[in-house]
């Protein structure tokens, strides 16, 4: 149980795509739109967690705002590498 509890704020970590996805569905978005939006908002919170990273380091003005736009970076590196990976699905071929 020790373990379960530790591991177990992982977890939370799909809880809003979860909660987006539910929306969407209820909203009447097709599954293949609610998972384009899903991981675009993904890539994108990358900068939240860039400013609560750079917030608990004690990071104020221009350092913060630097902790942000790299988290917004790496978002958008994962984003170039999932269609990097995946070519046939993002830019099919004639």
């Amino acid at each position: 149980m020790k373990i379960v509890r530790t591991e177990l704020r992982f977890l939370l970590l799909a809880a809003p795509a979860l909660t987006l996805l539910i929306i969407l569905t209820v909203a009447g978005v097709s599954l293949g739109s609610s998972i384009q939006v899903i991981i675009f908002l993904e890539g994108a919170s990358l900068g939240f967690w860039g400013f609560v990273a750079g917030r608990r380091a004690g990071l104020s003005g221009w350092p913060l705002a630097r902790t942000v736009v790299g988290g917004l970076i790496v978002g958008l590196l994962v984003l170039a590498l999932q269609l990097f990976l995946q070519p046939g699905h993002a830019f099919p071929m004639a």
